[in-house]
């Protein structure tokens, strides 16, 4: 399991959820929970799981991290 794998498709579509809620921002105040814009939401689904705490692939992302410094521990 290589980080890259997780990394680089994770940056990519974080970029596309930070510009979206920038320009969201300078027409309407933005919950860290709920947005009216369907994209974002569903990018905010898609990249850190439907709860406040970190899943989707977020979590796969600092699950491949928490490998690798195992090994590098180990």
């Amino acid at each position: 399991m290589l980080i890259g794998e997780f990394i680089i498709p994770f940056v990519e579509k974080a970029k596309i959820l930070l510009t979206r809620e920038k320009l969201f921002l300078m027409t309407a105040a933005l919950s860290p929970v709920d947005c009216p814009d369907e994209e974002i939401s569903r990018l905010r689904r898609e990249l850190f799981g439907s709860s406040i705490s970190h899943g989707g692939k977020f979590k796969d992302l600092i699950v491949a991290v928490d490998h690798l410094l195992y090994k590098l521990i180990k």
